[in-house]
């Protein structure tokens, strides 16, 4: 439970916390549980004057397909509300290199988002089936990486720590929130 994962974050031997900075396999599009990690991850950096370094999940997601040289790869995570989450990255060297931005598109704009060959996985592959059938060279993986590793939460933050982390994680959104779109506003 949460009580053994914060001994074993306070635990580890490294100056800085990762975690993951955008929505969750298994809390998809939820913003309480990125509002959860993120006040967590700021208590340990109170508690213990530990740095945190946020960790996308869709980088992360993407880090065990890394041995894929040449091809594209997608991420899907189901971000509720008909629609995914979702950025295209390209294996580059043994390199996972992001060539888009984080988007939370309708399944039917995922085909102008991928390149061939490709690989589609996650949460969100289900509800992206039917517009990715047929695409030649698109390979979709409905039931494996699916969630992010302790490793590969590892091996993707360690290279974001870069001299002294300010110890400040900002959250990344997908989309507008709910206050957004009912208001109109726009928040910053």
């Amino acid at each position: 439970g949460l009580r053994a994962e914060l001994q074993v974050i306070c635990r580890l031997p490294l100056p800085v916390a990762l975690f993951e900075s955008q929505a969750c396999p298994g809390r998809e599009g939820s913003s309480h549980s990125g509002q959860f990690h993120q006040g967590l991850c700021a208590g340990i950096h109170a508690a213990l004057d530990t740095p945190v370094i946020g960790v996308p999940t869709l980088d992360a997601l993407s880090f065990p397909l890394s041995f894929m040289e040449g091809h594209y790869l997608c991420p899907l995570i189901d971000a509720k509300k008909g629609e995914v989450f979702c950025s295209l990255y390209c294996v580059q060297q043994g390199n996972i290199v992001r060539l888009s931005e984080y988007h939370a598109l309708k399944p039917q704009n995922i085909p102008g988002l991928v390149k061939t060959p490709c690989v589609c996985f996650g949460t969100g592959t289900l509800l992206c089936e039917e517009a990715l059938s047929g695409i030649d060279g698109l390979t979709v993986i409905k039931d494996r990486f699916q969630a992010v590793s302790g490793e590969a939460l590892l091996k993707t933050g360690l290279p974001l720590i870069t001299g002294s982390p300010s110890g400040e994680a900002k959250p990344i959104y997908g989309r507008r929130s709910e206050a957004e779109i009912k208001f109109n506003v726009e928040i910053t």
